[in-house]
């Protein structure tokens, strides 16, 4: 008999939400559901289990029954082929099971109700009593994988905050055993493979869905689980005994479940790097998926709204980041060799971050603790302050994509001086410019407090350098172990970035393609060092760069000191790295630029709890604590005009 269409009943409430009661039955009879409207609250928050799972193609949709529970008319919904497969493995024969499925409780074709519903997608996971994660049926061997990564996370101790493994309490080093058994075993190396290949880990809206959920999330393959917790600590056992050449493509696997147990940065621009590579039906998703990982305080710039169209959608968020945040930030992930669609070359299209490595692992500080000081002017016009740098006299060569080794080698050496101690116009000499160029900055140990354990101090970088130099103009013997490890680190982050020099003496890197006559510009309010290209109505965004010399707003407030540096600092408690200034030769270490002199008139630093990694600043006429504004007020346009800065208005088009 054939079933009338589902239709749904509206929201009404704020806080309203839609679960599904999974009737019971055995495995092989129909689905049936039926749907209740319930209250979403931190207090009494429903009772339900929410699911993650890979949506698939919606071509070919099947049909469950929808009952409405009181006189049992069944209706038909159609969902995609991917969950009517999970629907029978999520049903008990016996009980009733609550879900929220967001292809199900949330109405697809209401665009109205589908934007504030997505709205709510972080609380639906963070208060929902266990997430599941469903990565698909049983395949062949997949239970043996998933008695592996049991039986390992079993075995081992896992401390995140330093990264360290150990027996687990009455295990010995059992574990190591277990290790090397499967290192040897051609079919569990296949089957674990081939579980990890689950489209789930490419899944863009994963992220909030798993990073929201409480330590009880369950990972299901068939009727075979393992706790999701369990899942990141077998995995990151093998990613780090495993030989890399011996199993390349899993290693690649096990990355993928890593980078979504990583410990994340502090604004959309890093999110959007880490996931630049993640998978999303929706263009506007790039966006809105990233929503509920922000901060409390950037959470209310992003909007759902699926009733705008894509372009729209990038615009409005862009103004919003600007005007709301006071931050440019997100202007680093502009490219201008990308096609824009129509876009200003000033809004970010977040349909083309796939395409570009914009991840730098440092964060950078050309703009230094600034809040920007722009002005939209219409919709395709943005006008932002900063100071100009240098302009670019020369570009090339590139470092391309498979260059690696030796090949690598002889491009760094044909690009070092011949007098490697001559001093840099950016301070230091060549060898240490060029040193730190090579690698971004990043893999020096030393610029982070604790030190790294993987990198190399700077002096044993240098070293590195020069050996590297040494053996491609014609030295004889083999590569030190700190000169294969600098090369390796140079290889991974120099891909595909394009070398130039300025008029000025400095050389930098980038991937946006930088042409003679682009400018080198530090904006307030942007970490990222850009690149501005010159046009007839104003400056293109061409995307940002490295350049020595500016990274640390110098172009702001002259050099750092002599025995000054900036640092990465860790804190103990979030396993968060803030930014901060080491002093050589007394190890003191503070949050405060000790460029930067007294605070301007009106203005007190604000005491709290960890004022050691960062300042709050208060106005010193207001009695109310909560006024505190975390960009520092001697970093304005005026106040950088009374330190005869040369700052500038620049109209992005």
């Amino acid at each position: 008999m054939t079933m009338e269409s589902y239709m749904y009943s509206g929201l009404d409430g704020e806080k309203q939400i839609r679960v599904l009661h999974l009737l019971p039955g055995p495995f092989t009879s129909d689905v049936h559901i039926k749907l209740q409207t319930v209250e979403l609250s931190t207090a009494d928050a429903p009772q339900y289990e929410a699911l993650s799972y890979v949506w698939g193609s919606k071509e070919d949709p099947a049909k469950i029954a929808v009952t409405d529970g009181i006189d049992h008319v069944l209706k038909a919904l159609s969902i995609t082929r991917n969950l009517a497969e999970a629907l029978p493995y999520l049903r008990d024969i016996k009980k009733t099971r609550t879900l929220w499925i967001d292809a199900i409780c949330i109405d697809q074709f209401n665009l109205e109700e589908r934007s504030k519903q997505v709205s709510k997608m972080g609380d639906v996971y963070r208060l929902a009593n266990r997430v599941l994660v469903w990565l698909g049926p049983e395949t062949p061997n997949s239970n043996r994988a998933m008695r592996l990564l049991n039986t390992l996370s079993a075995q081992v101790k896992v401390d995140w905050a330093t990264r360290t493994i150990s027996s687990a309490p009455g295990t010995d080093n059992r574990w190591r055993i277990t290790v090397a058994d499967f290192d040897c075993n051609k079919d569990i190396i296949h089957a674990v493979e081939r579980l990890l290949a689950s489209q789930w880990f490419e899944r863009l809206w994963v992220w909030p869905e798993i990073r929201l959920a409480n330590d009880s999330a369950l990972v299901l393959q068939g009727y075979d689980t393992i706790l999701w917790q369990d899942m990141l600590t077998a995995t990151y056992v093998l990613r780090g005994t495993l030989a890399l050449h011996r199993h390349s493509h899993l290693q690649k696997r096990l990355q993928n479940v890593a980078m979504i147990g990583i410990p994340l940065g502090d604004g959309l621009e890093t999110l959007a790097n880490i996931t630049r590579c993640c998978k999303c039906e929706d263009p506007r998703d790039r966006i809105f998926a990233l929503r509920s990982l922000l901060p409390k305080e950037q959470t209310g710039v992003i909007k759902p709204d699926y009733t705008k169209s894509v372009g729209e959608t990038y615009w409005r968020s862009m103004i919003s980041y600007v005007v709301e945040l006071e931050s440019l930030d997100i202007l680093g992930l502009c490219n201008l060799s990308d096609d824009s669609g129509g876009l200003p070359t000033w809004v970010v299209d977040w349909s083309k971050l796939s395409m570009n490595r914009t991840i730098q692992m440092r964060t950078p500080s050309a703009g230094g603790n600034s809040s920007c000081e722009a002005n939209v002017m219409g919709t395709d016009v943005l006008e932002v302050v900063g100071a100009q740098c240098s302009t670019i006299t020369r570009v090339g060569p590139s470092f391309d994509a498979g260059v690696t080794g030796a090949d690598h080698g002889q491009k760094l050496s044909r690009l070092m001086s011949l007098d490697p101690h001559k001093p840099y116009v950016g301070g230091g000499d060549m060898l240490g410019a060029y040193c730190r160029t090579f690698v971004l900055d990043d893999a020096i140990a030393n610029n982070y407090v604790p030190p790294l354990k993987q990198g190399l101090k700077l002096e044993e970088a240098r070293n590195a350098v020069l050996e590297i130099v040494s053996c491609n103009r014609g030295s004889s013997g083999a590569l030190s172990r700190n000169a294969v490890n600098y090369l390796y680190h140079s290889e991974r982050l120099l891909e595909d970035y394009v070398f130039f020099t300025t008029e000025t003496g400095h050389f930098g890197v980038s991937l946006a393609k930088p042409k003679v006559y682009d400018q080198v510009v530090a904006l307030l309010g942007c970490r990222s060092l850009m690149l501005l290209r010159p046009t007839n109505c104003g400056y293109s965004v061409v995307g940002r760069c490295y350049v020595q010399g500016f990274m640390d707003a110098e172009a702001l407030l002259g050099p750092l000191p002599g025995e000054w540096r900036r640092v990465l600092r860790l804190h103990d408690g979030s396993q968060v790295w803030y930014p901060a200034f080491a002093q050589e030769t007394t190890g003191k270490v503070q949050a405060t630029d000790p460029r930067l002199g007294p605070l301007p008139a009106g203005w007190r630093l604000k005491v709290h709890e960890l004022e050691d990694y960062w300042n709050w600043y208060v106005p010193s006429d207001t009695r109310q604590d909560h006024v505190e504004i975390s960009k520092d007020p001697r970093m304005t346009s005026k106040e950088l005009k009374l330190r005869e800065v040369d700052m500038k208005t620049f109209r992005l088009v």
